[in-house]
């Protein structure tokens, strides 16, 4: 099987693009304002959040105060059902310290 290198190129910038919009889609905050601080959201202070699914995430992402104030970045079970997470929230904060009171 021969590759010339033009379908390579072709087939690295479809996947460069695929990964692009994927992990743009993931960064993107729930929230605008900091649920510490209320001041706004800077789109690189995220901190990841887990939910179980669907349901528990819209539940979460309407109150992220009370998600930041239940469980800390990076949980293993869902902090409404308690069953394992699958899903991720992305929750931005105003800066690193508040992005490391959520983590820690």
């Amino acid at each position: 099987m021969k590759f010339s290198i033009k379908k390579l190129l072709s087939l690295a910038s479809i996947l460069s693009i695929a990964f692009f919009l994927t992990a743009a889609k993931k960064s993107v905050p729930v929230n605008a304002e900091c649920p510490f601080s209320g001041k706004a959201v800077k789109a690189d202070k995220v901190a990841i959040f887990n939910v179980c699914c669907t349901r528990c995430a819209k539940k979460a992402s309407s109150d992220v105060k009370a998600l930041v104030k239940k469980v800390k970045a990076g949980n293993d079970k869902c902090p409404i059902s308690n069953k394992p997470a699958k899903k991720q929230i992305v929750v931005g904060f105003c800066c690193g310290n508040c992005v490391d009171k959520a983590s820690s």
